[in-house]
């Protein structure tokens, strides 16, 4: 069963604009699926039967583009995949993400920076010296301060990947959880973990996490 804690976590999170038909159903994924063809936003439907929902790319069916996606994906079956892979797919970015900061931390830019910085000076006696014009000076300066600035702000910005979140909504029976949450809470759920859902003309389903 879902702990006091994950509930509270998935409550609390933000609140998400949830958007409704005039007979108040509520796509789960709307808003987050897009045509892996054309990359055109697909729009949610409901079936004849009125029971379950579907969705289909709008720049095919109203041939606004030339996209060949004719896919009409079921609701339940983005679900089921995605809930049969998310745990999967999270273990997958937290190797390659931790692979990523650990080759990020092996790479000391401060010789570079203090190389950077030598010809920065000596372009100055350049200049001074009459050995090259004020306007190559401005352009190599402004140069090497650039990759300079940017080397700084590749060092300060690394930061070990942090899923913490994602771990807590996806505890042990989350899928227990999940099922009973409302609709509107589903939808909310995924929004949280999920920043792109693709769909190809081949009712392939690719995604991309929102971590």
């Amino acid at each position: 069963n879902i702990t006091k804690e994950q509930f509270q976590t998935i409550q609390g999170m933000r609140r998400i604009i949830t958007r409704k038909t005039s007979k108040n159903r509520v796509y789960i994924f709307s808003g987050l699926i897009v045509c892996g063809e054309c990359g055109g936003r697909m729009a949610a439907h409901v079936n004849t039967n009125q029971e379950s929902f579907y969705y289909n790319c709008r720049s095919h069916y109203f041939n606004r583009s030339g996209c060949q996606n004719k896919s009409n994906l079921g609701e339940r079956r983005i679900e089921k995949y995605l809930m049969g892979t998310i745990l999967k797919e999270m273990e997958r970015r937290k190797v390659e993400a931790e692979k990523i900061f650990e080759l990020q931390q092996s790479h000391d830019y401060s010789g570079e920076i203090a190389a950077l910085k030598a010809k920065s000076r000596k372009l100055k006696d350049l200049y001074l010296n009459d050995l090259i014009t004020l306007e190559e000076y401005k352009r190599d300066h402004d140069s090497f301060n650039n990759r300079i600035e940017a080397l700084l702000k590749e060092q300060k910005n690394r930061t070990k990947p942090n899923f913490e979140k994602a771990e807590k909504i996806l505890a042990q029976s989350w899928e227990t959880a999940y099922s009973s949450l409302s609709q509107e809470k589903k939808q909310e759920f995924w929004r949280i973990l999920i920043k792109e859902i693709r769909i190809y003309a081949d009712k392939r389903i690719e995604y991309d996490l929102n971590l």
